[in-house]
């Protein structure tokens, strides 16, 4: 459609919103983050789709959510190509997450201040605050 305008800012909003009420209702304050690809979902090489899941993660995000965590999903899906991809990309995310988690959880591509914990297949993990790596 010639013309059409896009709003990007609305989810932004919506999201500091969720998560200043939800802060009102929890005691913990962090959230911990799952990376998609290599670490809840199998991965050997870049698709379109998003891979089978990976029981034990799959099975520790769900007990997270049941203690009442936060666990949002960290990806770069859904962050390139055209508008239209990344809106198939987040969808699919999405609809991965339904079937497989059975929870509505956010999906991603940042980290903040309130992070407890990352999880994810390539990271490197370092002494904080030191830059030793751990398990070197």
């Amino acid at each position: 459609m010639p013309d059409l305008q896009y709003r990007t800012d609305l989810a932004d909003a919506f999201l500091k919103d969720y998560r200043e009420l939800n802060s009102l209702d929890s005691e913990d304050d962090g959230w911990l983050g799952v990376n998609l690809d290599g670490t809840l979902a199998q991965y050997s090489k870049w698709t379109l789709d998003i891979g089978e899941p990976v029981p034990k993660m799959v099975q520790r995000v769900k007990r997270w959510l049941a203690d009442g965590k936060e666990v949002r999903v960290v990806t770069a899906r859904g962050t390139f190509g055209s508008m239209n991809e990344r809106c198939v990309q987040i969808v699919k995310i999405y609809d991965w997450l339904k079937e497989h988690v059975g929870d509505s959880i956010e999906v991603t591509d940042k980290k903040d201040c309130l992070m407890i914990r990352l999880y994810d297949d390539r990271a490197t993990q370092v002494e904080a605050n030191e830059g030793t790596l751990v398990n070197a």
